[in-house]
Parts: structure tokens; C-alpha cells; sequence
């Protein structure tokens, strides 16, 4: 993938004849994602990876700019001083967001809280969250019957997430959810309440070694593909 001084590098000599609907960089601080949401308004698909040094996005505010946005991923390009990401408001704007990737470092300590905004988009329907703690009452919110994402989600990724039963009881609210992985999960004992997961088809649990009991899998009739290496 290319730096994001790369990618301004191709604008300045290119960009007046072609309009990049897709763009995969490694390095990018918060002054490059700015400047590329604000050059690049036809934007579909974003991926950014690795922050500069210790400098990496602190804000999704720039996000506005990107009124076509349908896919973003941030994969381990976060500010490395943030353990508290609270700010995920702008994402409201994207109304045609379809998919949110948001992958911390490893062993991350970082918290993902106010996910309200994720609410509003209607036509959400992948989201990757990683290496995270999230608030089982931000995850109830989210999969609520007011929030537009539970109608929509299909495929949700929470890997190396710290869980609780708790947040797979609020798994439910989401009607549409048939793709689910939890791999890599350490505090997971027990599948219980993905029974209320009526479109369940797919449940990923590959390396959740402390998982004990699978036995409310046996009411997910729609249950096709499962996976349990360690």
C-alpha cells in the first residue's frame, strides 16, 4: 500500500484527470486523513494502516468531507496515546457507510464508547471491532429497536474483544446478524444467549480457550458453520 504522501504525490499530477473512488495507505497522521477525505470527496472504499510514528488519526471529524463514503477501516492507525474513544459522532454523518472496521493494537487497553452514532447509519451493514472494551450498555443501545444499524447489521466481528455473556445477550437485537466471530476471546466461557440470534449462520470461536459450553448452539436453527480450533 502506498504512504499517504505517496497518494498526494499521484493527486498533484493526477488528479485533475481521475477521481479515486478507492484508497488502501500505510502511514497516515491526523493533518494526511484530513487532507485526503478533503481532496478526495469521491471516496468510496478507505483503508488506512499504521499511524506515523506516534501520530496517528485522533479524530473521525474529517469524516464529513466524504459524503460517498461506503467503506472505511482503520487498521491499527489510531493515536497510540488515546485509550478512550468516545468521538465516533461523525460517522453519523456518513449515510452511506456500509461497513466500519476499527482495529486497535493487540492487547490494547483502549475503551470504544459513545457508539450511538453507528445507530444512525442505515445502510450499515459490516461492522469490525478489535482488540477493544466495549460498554455491554453501548452495545445494548446499538442493537436496540430505535437504532437503524440493528435492522441492517449482517456481519459483526468483535476479535480479541473483551466480553461478557452479557454482550452476547444483547446480540439479539440485531434481526438481520447471520455472520458472527469471536475468535481469540480470553474471558468467554459460554455461547449462551446467541440462541436468540434467529439468522445466526455462521459463529466464529477459534481460539476461545476458555469456552466450556456450546449447548445453546443447539437452538440456532439457522447454525451452518462453526468453528472451535483452538
Amino acid at each position: 500500500a502506498p504512504t499517504a504522501v505517496r497518494a498526494f504525490e499521484w493527486h498533484t499530477r493526477f488528479g485533475h484527470r481521475f477521481h479515486l473512488v478507492g484508497l488502501d495507505i500505510i502511514r497516515c497522521d491526523q493533518t494526511f486523513f484530513r487532507k485526503i477525505l478533503h481532496n478526495f470527496p469521491a471516496l468510496r472504499r478507505l483503508t488506512v494502516r499504521q499511524p506515523i510514528l506516534d501520530s496517528g488519526i485522533g479524530s473521525l471529524e474529517p469524516i464529513a468531507a466524504a459524503p460517498a463514503l461506503q467503506s472505511l477501516s482503520l487498521v491499527r492507525a489510531m493515536h497510540t496515546g488515546i485509550v478512550t474513544w468516545k468521538d465516533l459522532a461523525p460517522l453519523g454523518s456518513c449515510v452511506t457507510l456500509q461497513s466500519f472496521t476499527l482495529q486497535l493494537p493487540p492487547a490494547s487497553a483502549s475503551r470504544i464508547e459513545n457508539l450511538d452514532a453507528l445507530g444512525t447509519c442505515a445502510r450499515l451493514r459490516v461492522l469490525d471491532l478489535r482488540c477493544c472494551h466495549l460498554n455491554v450498555e453501548e452495545l445494548q443501545r446499538l442493537a436496540s429497536t430505535g437504532s437503524a444499524a440493528a435492522w441492517a447489521l449482517e456481519t459483526l466481528t468483535l476479535k480479541e474483544c473483551l466480553l461478557l455473556p452479557q454482550h452476547l445477550t444483547c446480540l439479539r437485537g440485531f434481526s438481520k446478524l447471520s455472520h458472527l466471530d469471536l475468535s481469540l476471546n480470553r474471558t468467554l466461557t459460554t455461547t449462551e444467549g446467541l440462541e436468540l440470534c434467529p439468522q445466526l449462520q455462521v459463529l466464529v470461536l477459534t481460539g476461545c480457550a476458555y469456552m466450556e459450553d456450546i449447548t445453546s448452539l443447539g437452538h440456532c436453527a439457522q447454525l451452518r458453520t462453526l468453528y472451535l480450533t483452538a
